[in-house]
C-alpha cells in the first residue's frame, strides 16, 4: 500500500512487492519509488505490466482517477473565518462554523452533506460571504425551492444584500440583472444557456448548487447543462442530505464537478 492504493496482480514485478498471508495482493515497494506521486506508481505499474509477454490490452486508469491521484493534498491548516461570517446573527453554531472552515480549507470547493435541517444553506451562504469580491452568485435549485432560498439570503445576508439585488429567474425569457448579486435558477432552466453566464458573458465564479444529486444521471440534459458551469466557477458549493442513495457511482458527477 501507498497511501491509500493497493494493487491486486497475477504476475511480478520489483515495483511492487507481496503482502504476506495474502495471495495476489500487493503494495508498492518504496526503496524503489521513494517520494512518488500516487499518479506515477500507477503508470510505472500498467507501464511493467504491458512488458509481460502475452499482454495484448491494458486497460488505462479513466482520466477522472487520475485528476484524483493527481490534483494538491488539501491544506490542513486552519482558515480564519472571516469577521463577516462571524457578524452573522444568530451566530453560527460550531459544527456549523467547522462545515465552513472545511469549505474554506478546500478554497471553496466542496460538498456539504449534512442530514436534513441542520443548516446547510447557512453555511454555503456563509461560505459565499467568505468570496464577496467575486459576486454574483449563482443559486442553482429544485424549481419549489427558489423562494425559500431568496428567503434565507435576506434572513441571514441581510446586511450585505437588499431583496432587490436578488433575482430569482421564473421563466425562459427573463434576463439577469447586471446589478443583481444572487441569482436563482431552478435546474430547468438552467438548459438555456443565457442563464449559465454572467450579463457580460463571463463566467459565475461562485456558484451553490442545492439539491445537487439531482446531477446524478450523466446522460440527463439539466446534468450536461450544470457540470460546466460548476466547473468553470472557481467557487463551488455544492449541497445534498443525500448525495448518494442506492450506489456509490451517483457520487461520481458530483465529484467531477469539484476538480
Amino acid at each position: 500500500m501507498y497511501g491509500d492504493i493497493i494493487f491486486f496482480f497475477s504476475f511480478e514485478t520489483p515495483l511492487l512487492r507481496p503482502v504476506d498471508n495474502n495471495p495476489g495482493e500487493y503494495v508498492v515497494n518504496e526503496a524503489l519509488m521513494p517520494n512518488t506521486s500516487r499518479a506515477k506508481i500507477i503508470d510505472k505499474v500498467i507501464a511493467e505490466a504491458k512488458k509481460l509477454p502475452g499482454v495484448a490490452v491494458v486497460e488505462p486508469i479513466p482520466q477522472f482517477v487520475l485528476s484524483v491521484l493527481s490534483s494538491n493534498p488539501t491544506p490542513t491548516e486552519t482558515i480564519p473565518i472571516p469577521d463577516a461570517i462571524d457578524a452573522i446573527q444568530p451566530p453560527l453554531k460550531p459544527y456549523q462554523r467547522a462545515g465552513v472552515e472545511f469549505a474554506l480549507q478546500r478554497r471553496g470547493r466542496c460538498l456539504l452533506g449534512d442530514e436534513m435541517g441542520l443548516g446547510k444553506t447557512l453555511q454555503a451562504l456563509a461560505v459565499a460571504l467568505a468570496y464577496r469580491a467575486e459576486w454574483p452568485v449563482l443559486v442553482i435549485c429544485p424549481p419549489s425551492l427558489k423562494f425559500v432560498w431568496k428567503d434565507q439570503i435576506l434572513e441571514w445576508l441581510k446586511d450585505h444584500v437588499r431583496g432587490d439585488q436578488i433575482q430569482v429567474i421564473m421563466k425562459g425569457k427573463d434576463t439577469i440583472q447586471s446589478g443583481a448579486k444572487f441569482v436563482i435558477v431552478g435546474y430547468p432552466l438552467m438548459n438555456n444557456s443565457k442563464f449559465q453566464t454572467r450579463p457580460n458573458g463571463s463566467n459565475f465564479q461562485v456558484v451553490i448548487c442545492d439539491e445537487c444529486h439531482a446531477i446524478k444521471d450523466s446522460k440527463a440534459q439539466r446534468t450536461r447543462a450544470v457540470i460546466p458551469v460548476i466547473q468553470r466557477a472557481n467557487r463551488a458549493i455544492l449541497i445534498s442530505g443525500t448525495p448518494a442513495l442506492n450506489r456509490a457511482a451517483e457520487l461520481y458527477n458530483i465529484l467531477y464537478c469539484l476538480l
